[in-house]
């Protein structure tokens, strides 16, 4: 082999060397779980690994952590120091309840072999609260009502960081059979309430972070038909006033024959003289 050969075979294993060395330690991580613009809640298993999968050491837990940051500061997530390492990756389950509500926080992931640390960062929606719906106390406008008498439910469900992905609202009757309600408010009329006994309507919100609110009221119908309840009243006094009628008649008649008992006597009277 000549020098010239020579040389060129020298700067050939230098530029490999460069290669190597630029990729040992320009080394990124990629997320795996969660993703981008995820929204977090109770336990989350977290996932990051090396992006080329190529490092000469495989990492390690102690030199692996997670953090959040939803308030300006990077803090250490709770449970972040339970790692299981692959010969590319690291993972654990995270309390998010321990973490401040947020959205668009960035989770941060680190990484790292004996060698060196790589880290990367995404933005996701810290999210442990349940949707605010309507309050149980107003669910139904009234609680205690006649048959076929309308009622008034009312299920609105708001969320302040997620999305609310369903809102469920129904009614079960007294022979436990459910009718499921789309809109609110919503009217329950007087054919849905013919049953006497108790109504219970729910209101159900899940939201896109896994947070459910449930809210139930209930009322009750006790009694007959108001229109019922009338026409019987309105039957009975009719029959008082008849017979009220038939008494007076009887009455007046009895009078009439003792009139003319009296009459007939004072005649009799007159002609024995």
């Amino acid at each position: 082999m000549n020098k010239s050969q020579q040389n060129m075979l020298l700067a050939f294993a230098f530029i490999i060397t460069s290669i190597f060395v630029m990729q040992l330690s320009s080394a990124a991580v990629t997320w795996v779980q969660p993703l981008i613009n995820a929204n977090l809640s109770a336990t989350q298993l977290v996932n990051c690994s090396y992006t080329n999968g190529t490092d000469t050491t495989s990492p390690i837990a102690a030199n692996t952590s997670f953090a959040f940051n939803g308030t300006g500061t990077f803090i250490a997530v709770s449970g972040s120091s339970n790692f299981v390492c692959s010969a590319n990756a690291c993972w654990t389950t995270i309390d998010t309840r321990t973490l401040t509500d947020s959205a668009g926080g960035s989770l941060n992931c680190t990484i790292g072999n004996q060698t060196l640390q790589a880290n990367t960062a995404i933005r996701v929606t810290v999210d442990n609260t349940a949707p605010v719906c309507t309050a149980a106390a107003s669910l139904v406008s009234k609680r205690d009502v006649e048959s076929m008498t309308n009622v008034i439910a009312t299920c609105s469900c708001a969320d302040a960081l997620s999305t609310v992905t369903t809102t469920t609202r129904t009614l079960t009757k007294p022979s436990t059979s459910t009718l499921t309600i789309g809109s609110s408010p919503f009217t329950i009329t007087r054919n849905i309430t013919t049953a006497l006994g108790t109504y219970s309507f729910n209101c159900l919100a899940n939201d896109s972070s896994g947070n459910i609110n449930s809210q139930t009221a209930k009322f009750t119908v006790n009694g007959e038909d108001l229109n019922v309840i009338s026409t019987t009243s309105s039957t009975n006094t009719q029959r008082h006033s008849n017979s009220m009628i038939l008494i007076i008649i009887l009455v007046a008649a009895v009078i009439a024959i003792i009139v003319i008992v009296v009459i007939l006597s004072a005649s009799g009277s007159k002609k024995r003289r």
